[in-house]
């Protein structure tokens, strides 16, 4: 089985490969991106239906009833709520206008927009090609691109009350609706995330290269390679537990491909930050030009005004030793930020464990590695206190990182009521 989301994605993502060339040669390439981008998407949406209709037709029920759901969500809202996603869906406007994201960048004058890759602004540059009402509504199709691939790559022996419970799960929590509502990039880093931690639990552990893609579209989406390493490690041990017996080749195998996936996703994030420079000197230039033009031949009265300030040392903060005080009470303000937004959530991942172990025994050690992502996330908070001191003012972004909960626990539930069947079956 093919995994289309994922392939639709690494289509998706190309243009970032090729930043810095600039000029008709970029552009040329942007534009046949931009409609290979969607014949991948109408040709992934395509292979989906056709593997729902010919092998499971309760997963194609499911999804038209989903669609309905999400056509509510998708449709109520046609605008971009939230300031971050205006701006970079801004570069990916510039580079439609300019041709290429050298050009959307060079032109973006706001430079902080360097901080993340453009993943979500081009994964959904297809509504423009088609003309869509919104990214909105290309975001709820990219979901039930999503939810398709993950029944015939990963549901496809799971029942249709399993189905029903994986989905009900996840859209009774508010946060997670306001992820699909709103044009967001976190959505689509969880759903990538879930798939690494979740597929051995139904069988179907990823295949190498769909671990390393996985690895290079999540530091594509956020740079932070250390981060990306937390569902990749987590798919690897729960691939080892979820296993009967332990081989020396399932041994070889699990860590070849965990260390190739931390290998791509340390030289994509690489690759990001090498091209930061280069896009940063571009986006300076070009706004000095601009500075300059208005200067030459100003179209409005500009004001000017001079302030006095006087300039003072300022002491660099204080770095807190990693086994230390500040690092445990970061890590406590990050699990409170954490358990307090999914209390049911977190307790929902800790009783399915437990309930896995008791009737499960051996088997049910894997059910424990998916929610060791978001606990490992919690005490990864210290390191990042260590370097930022202002480190309590992002709790909007832990919160919006640990949307992952609400899938976590909605895959362990349907994992479990899988395995429980199967195991009166038998």
């Amino acid at each position: 089985m093919i995994d289309a989301f994922l392939v639709f994605f690494l289509v998706s993502l190309i243009p970032i490969a090729f930043l810095g060339i600039g000029g008709p040669t970029e552009a040329a390439l942007f534009t046949a991106w931009r409609w290979l981008q969607v014949v991948t998407f109408l040709g992934a949406s395509a292979w989906v239906l056709y593997q729902l209709a010919r092998r499971d037709w309760r997963g194609l029920v499911v999804l038209l009833l989903l669609a309905l759901v999400v056509a509510y969500f998708g449709l109520s809202y046609s605008g971009i709520a939230w300031d971050a996603q205006i701006e970079y869906h801004r570069v990916l406007l510039l580079a439609i206008r300019y041709g290429g994201l050298t050009e959307g960048y060079r032109h973006g004058v706001v430079s902080w927009v360097l901080g993340y890759p453009p993943g979500t602004s081009l994964s959904v540059a297809f509504y423009r090609s088609l003309h869509l009402l919104s990214p909105n509504v290309a975001q709820e199709l990219l979901f039930l691109l999503w939810s398709g691939a993950f029944f015939v790559r990963h549901l496809r022996h799971v029942d249709l009350p399993g189905k029903l419970l994986f989905f009900a799960i996840i859209l009774v929590d508010t946060r997670f609706l306001w992820h699909l509502t709103y044009f967001y990039n976190n959505l689509f880093y969880a759903l990538i995330w879930a798939e690494l931690a979740l597929a051995p639990l139904f069988g179907s552990p990823m295949r190498p290269w769909e671990t390393c893609g996985s690895a290079l579209v999540l530091v594509w989406l956020r740079p932070q390679w250390e981060i990306a390493a937390i569902p990749i490690a987590t798919g690897a041990l729960a691939t080892l537990l979820a296993s009967p017996t332990w081989t020396k080749r399932l041994l070889r195998d699990a860590g070849v491909v965990t260390a190739a996936a931390l290998v791509v996703a340390r030289l994509a994030a690489s690759y990001w930050q090498n091209a930061v420079g280069e896009l940063g000197r571009l986006l300076n230039g070009h706004t000095v030009q601009v500075l300059d033009q208005l200067r030459t031949h100003p179209d409005f009265p500009a004001l000017h005004v001079d302030v006095d300030t006087k300039a003072f040392m300022q002491q660099a903060p204080h770095t807190p030793a990693l086994l230390s005080k500040e690092s445990a009470n970061a890590v406590a303000w990050a699990y409170h930020v954490s358990v307090d937004r999914y209390p049911l959530y977190f307790a929902a991942l800790a009783a399915l464990a437990l309930l896995a172990l008791v009737t499960l025994r051996r088997r049910g050690l894997a059910f424990l590695a998916p929610m060791l992502g978001p606990f490992i996330v919690m005490i990864g908070t210290a390191v990042f206190a260590r370097s930022v001191a202002s480190y309590q003012a992002n709790e909007w972004a832990l919160e919006r990182l640990q949307i992952i909960v609400p899938i976590l626990a909605a895959g362990v539930a349907t994992a479990l009521h899988q395995a429980l069947r199967e195991r009166r079956v038998s």
